[in-house]
């Protein structure tokens, strides 16, 4: 059964971000039965029919990946792979974001990011969903900080390990650790994270994302930080940073474009140094300014 809204349902708590997806009845819909499919971070998080229905999910702040692809009221959630990728803003703690979506004349789901009046003037007569299954986890613990090592300060084209570095990768990392360590007087753990960009092989993208994060862990290692408080994983290109990158179409502009797509990030979670943590919000620091795959 679907609720009607209440102001309460769009507060973001004070260490996380808040999205309310929304869909509204349209006139003349050729599509008006089949529901669209939202996942965020890959996750199945609900799915709305065009029939004034939203639905709200509580992120940890940064840039999350939100897609939205077709289904059928028979078959209900459809491969991920066929919707429509989205990038978040960078999403700061206790603030709401609104997207809206739809399907276009043609059976695509389309969406956009809508400021919080006009939302809100929208959702006072949408009722909200609240018998959806999410798989997303609402409560998982979000990183103090994450940390982005731009790859193109740390490896040669297409290498992972510490035989493709180039000059100064090693310093780049070790003066990471030094960093954290200045920043908490105590950590629970550490996870590092590679990101490949989506061109070439889908497999070749996962092997390399996860060598290059596990390269940077033992880096790390070696600079100080307890081995019990790291662990590393690949995500591939499923989070990308940017999108819309096809529409180039020379080769060297595609790659370029795909910059900010090929990165390792390290998720720091622990309590901060007093100084270092007023404000309770993650942060995304940059090692340098330029990246390669």
């Amino acid at each position: 059964m679907d609720l009607s809204a209440m102001p309460s349902q769009w507060q973001a708590e004070n260490t996380r971000a808040r999205i309310i997806i929304f869909r509204l009845q349209r006139n003349h819909d050729n599509y008006a039965l089949l529901p669209l499919n939202v996942f965020i971070n890959k996750d199945y998080h609900a799915s709305l029919y065009p029939e004034h229905q939203a639905v709200g999910v509580s992120v940890c702040p940064g840039a999350a990946s939100l897609v939205v692809t077709p289904g059928n009221r028979k078959h209900g959630i459809v491969g991920l792979a066929q919707g429509t990728n989205a990038v978040t803003p960078a999403l700061q703690a206790g603030k709401t974001y609104f997207y809206q979506i739809a399907m276009d004349e043609s059976g695509n789901a389309v969406g956009r990011w809508v400021d919080d009046a006009q939302a809100k003037a929208v959702l006072a007569s949408v009722k909200v969903q609240a018998h959806t299954l999410s798989r997303v986890e609402g409560h998982q613990e979000c990183p103090s900080a994450s940390y982005m090592l731009n790859v193109s300060a740390l490896f040669m084209f297409d290498k992972y390990n510490v035989e493709g570095f180039l000059p100064g990768a090693t310093d780049n990392i070790y003066r990471l650790a030094r960093k954290i360590n200045a920043d908490y007087q105590s950590i629970n753990k550490i996870v590092v994270v590679g990101h490949a960009d989506p061109l070439g092989d889908w497999q070749r993208n996962q092997f390399v994302s996860e060598q290059r994060a596990r390269t940077v862990m033992n880096q790390l290692m070696l600079a100080g930080i307890p081995a019990s408080k790291l662990s590393a994983r690949g995500v591939g290109s499923t989070t990308l940073a940017i999108t819309d990158c096809n529409k180039y179409k020379k080769r060297d502009d595609v790659i370029g474009c795909n910059q900010p797509n090929r990165r390792v990030e390290v998720e720091v979670y622990g309590v901060k140094n007093a100084e270092q943590s007023k404000d309770g919000k993650a942060t995304d620091v940059a090692f340098d300014s330029s990246v390669t795959k």
